[in-house]
């Protein structure tokens, strides 16, 4: 984050880059970061961007998240809306960390060693990749109780859970409903649990 990021000069990012690859921009505020694999721990690359709710189009970022998890073959992709609700359940599960000790600021990520043991838990637009697709199955994926699933390629299937991103926050019961739908629909042994142990 000590350097301009300039699109001019694209060649010049790769000399730069560091472990992690962290970003941020002013407007509209975005915080970015990209791990690439590194010994045990993490095994997968991960690639996160946070926004404010708000400031960039959704239809847009939804369409990024699935050109995204094609062209880079991610197994598992989502987008979310950090509502109270969401929070408390990303806190049970990990997905979701305090950036603060009053708890008031939070971030979102999904690591190698959580989709190792479970998927931690679906969210708006859940994307699933070419390990999952083989467990689930393809059909049974494309015909899950939701808005849309879609077919990005042949190893990635798309969920999207409700017509809009604030569904999330305006109708939090219908889409808590929802996810346990799916996760019923797919198998909860698949999904993190509180009551089971190691998730």
């Amino acid at each position: 984050m000590d350097q301009a990021f300039d699109l001019d000069e694209r060649d010049a990012i790769p000399r730069l880059w560091r472990w992690p690859f962290l970003a941020v921009k002013s407007k509209p505020r975005m915080d970015a970061a990209v791990f690439m694999p590194k010994g045990q721990l993490l095994q997968h690359a991960a690639w996160l961007l946070c926004f404010d709710y708000g400031d960039v189009d959704v239809g847009e970022l939804t369409r990024f998240l699935q050109e995204a998890s094609k062209v880079l073959e991610g197994d598992f992709g989502c987008l979310t809306l950090l509502t109270d609700a969401e929070i408390e359940a990303g806190r049970r599960n990990g997905a979701v960390l305090a950036l603060d000790r009053r708890a008031t600021r939070f971030t979102f990520s999904i690591s190698s060693r959580d989709i190792r043991m479970c998927i931690p838990d679906v969210y708006w637009m859940t994307v699933f990749g070419a390990p999952y697709v083989k467990m689930f199955g393809r059909d049974r994926l494309l015909s899950a109780p939701v808005h849309t699933a879609e077919t990005l390629v042949e190893a990635a299937i798309s969920l999207q859970f409700t017509p809009s991103l604030e569904d999330v926050r305006a109708d939090a019961s219908l889409f808590a409903e929802t996810k346990r739908r799916l996760k019923e629909f797919l198998g909860e042994d698949a999904f993190f649990a509180v009551e089971r142990p190691g998730g």
